[in-house]
């Protein structure tokens, strides 16, 4: 019983105590070592030892290969229009730079061969000490191949080719770029030109000199006849631009519609000044186109003249209106699409950096037309009549220009006869600006 009151009384006090009175007192700190490292593997320190020669290698530049990849890949999307001039130094600027890269990638190429070479060798030193195990197919490996696999160096040579592959690709594309070095041959306008002698002497209508007809001599408008071509109708041409605007960006081409002659015309420069209906007069009566009661004094031969309008074509002194087109602009501009172009060409040369002239617009393609009139003879409507006081008067319409009737020519004249004016009428050639075959070079002058 004893016991029991004791023990009840310890647990009364423990309860009636306050909280503090049960905290810890205050101890020294103790600083307890870390554990000690697990032993060094043996096995993995000595081949290890193996590989200590390359493992902590650097390869100079091999961080800079997927760089030169990317590099290369942008350089072979590269056009000719990328480029301004020809040859470009910008072009050749981009490859000496993709060669300079390629040199480095061939040297780092070089280095990891070196280096998986002196890999090797470790390795093969390496598996005579720890070969692979007696397994299938050598298992369990031994420890070396674990190290070696470890090592960037395969990667690296592999990465190096890919690169080297890459910039070949680029530099073979920039070389093959073409672009225009110059034109062998520019398109020419083949437009009449007469000499102003012979237009001179077609203007006036009159003989431009007197021959006598030779034998045989074909009247204008039959075998043999001497004529020349002149254009009666001339096409003006048109010259225009059309607009780009892709990828927002500007760029202009030029069309051309060249002037030409669309219609010619074979006029005499030679013809019968002199008709002597006598000649004829036996044919006539044979063929009964006259009354059998005419003689040949009662008859009259009137041979029409018609008038040619003609155009003739010559380099104009000057150009009132140049036709200049902008080929680089800088700054920001707008433009109605929808307005002549070449106004709209004229109006950036505020911006313009570079610019060419094209052509002329005022005189189309510089070139100056001329309208003449030529009055020639008209044999094919000749008129012949006759008038008597024993019969009716009347009169037939006659060609003098088939064989029979031009016999009744008895002299000649125009400006291609014997001491006539000098017969200049021919098609001239002018040069545009435009060129049909363009010389081609490369982009790249030193590859």
């Amino acid at each position: 019983m004893k016991t029991n009151v004791v023990r009840s009384g310890v647990l009364l006090l423990a309860a009636l105590l306050p909280p503090t009175a049960w905290a810890q007192p205050n101890l020294p700190q103790i600083n307890v070592p870390p554990p000690p490292p697990p032993p060094a593997n043996p096995v993995k320190k000595a081949v290890d030892e193996f590989f200590s020669s390359v493992k902590n290698r650097v390869i100079a530049d091999a961080d800079k290969l997927d760089q030169w990849k990317r590099d290369a890949d942008a350089a072979a999307s590269k056009t000719a229009s990328d480029f301004a001039s020809c040859p470009s130094p910008d072009a050749q600027a981009l490859y000496d730079d993709l060669k300079a890269k390629r040199q480095k990638a061939v040297a780092v190429r070089e280095a990891a061969a070196r280096t998986v070479a002196d890999a090797d060798r470790a390795l093969a030193d390496c598996l005579r000490n720890w070969p692979d195990g007696p397994g299938p197919g050598g298992s369990p490996p031994s420890p070396c191949r674990a190290s070696y696999s470890g090592l960037p160096f395969v990667g690296i040579r592999e990465a190096a080719s890919i690169a080297i592959n890459r910039l070949d690709l680029a530099l073979a594309a920039i070389r093959a770029l073409k672009c225009i070095a110059g034109c062998d041959a520019y398109v020419n306008i083949v437009a009449p030109s007469c000499g102003p002698e012979i237009v001179n002497a077609m203007k006036k209508g009159a003989p431009a000199g007197m021959a006598v007809a030779p034998a045989g001599f074909a009247a204008i408008g039959a075998p043999g006849g001497e004529t020349i071509d002149v254009c009666v109708a001339w096409d003006r041409g048109s010259l225009s631009a059309n607009w780009d605007l892709g990828d927002g960006q500007l760029s202009a081409g030029v069309k051309a519609k060249l002037p030409k002659c669309a219609k010619w015309e074979k006029i005499p420069i030679r013809w019968c000044s002199n008709w002597d209906v006598k000649l004829i007069f036996p044919k006539l009566k044979s063929l009964k186109l006259i009354p059998p009661e005419v003689s040949v004094g009662d008859v009259t031969l009137e041979v029409p003249r018609r008038d040619v309008g003609y155009v003739t074509v010559g380099r104009a002194l000057a150009c009132d209106q140049p036709v200049l087109a902008c080929k680089r602009a800088a700054g920001n501009f707008a433009f109605d699409t929808g307005a002549d172009p070449l106004t709209a060409l004229r109006g950036l040369q505020s911006k313009c950096t570079e610019s060419a002239t094209i052509g002329c617009s005022q005189p189309p393609f510089g070139l100056a037309v001329e309208q003449h009139s030529a009055s020639i003879p008209d044999p094919v409507h000749a008129k012949l009549s006759w008038r008597g006081a024993k019969f009716k008067p009347g009169s037939i319409e006659l060609d003098l220009t088939k064989g029979e009737f031009s016999a009744a020519c008895k002299a000649t004249g125009g400006p291609g006869s014997a001491g006539g004016a000098n017969v200049d009428c021919k098609p001239a050639v002018f040069q545009t600006p435009f060129c049909k075959q363009p010389r081609f070079g490369t982009l790249v002058g030193n590859p």
